[in-house]
C-alpha cells in the first residue's frame, strides 16, 4: 500500500535543502569576540592592516626543501621507474628472417 504517494526524492522541491532555500533560512555565523585579549588583538591587527604597517611574518625556511640531495635522488628514482614502465613493442625478427631466406654460407 501507499504506492500512489509521492516520494520526496522524486521531487526536488520537497527536499530539506530546497526547503531551506525557499524559506530563506540563514544560519547564524560565528559570534565575534567583543571583549578581552582576543578582541584587543583583533582590533589592533585590523587597525594595522588599515594603516598599512602590519608585520611581515613569513618563514621562508619552513617552505623550502630541507634536503636537496634526497630530493634529487627521489626525482631521479621516480623518472627511472617511469621509464622502466614504458613499453616499446619489439618487432618479430623471425618473420623478417623468413622473408630473406636462409643466410648465405
Amino acid at each position: 500500500g501507499g504506492g500512489d504517494r509521492d516520494h520526496p526524492a522524486d521531487d526536488p522541491s520537497k527536499t530539506k535543502m530546497a526547503d531551506a532555500a525557499v524559506d530563506g533560512q540563514v544560519n547564524r555565523g560565528h559570534k565575534a569576540v567583543k571583549s578581552g585579549r582576543g578582541a584587543r588583538e583583533k582590533k589592533r591587527a585590523k587597525k594595522d592592516k588599515r594603516d598599512g604597517n602590519q608585520k611581515e611574518r613569513h618563514n621562508s625556511r619552513a617552505f623550502g626543501v630541507a634536503n636537496t640531495v634526497r630530493t634529487q635522488r627521489s626525482i631521479q628514482r621516480n623518472l627511472d621507474r617511469a621509464q622502466k614502465k614504458e613499453y616499446v613493442p619489439l618487432s618479430d625478427r623471425r618473420a623478417a628472417r623468413a622473408e630473406e631466406g636462409p643466410p648465405p654460407v
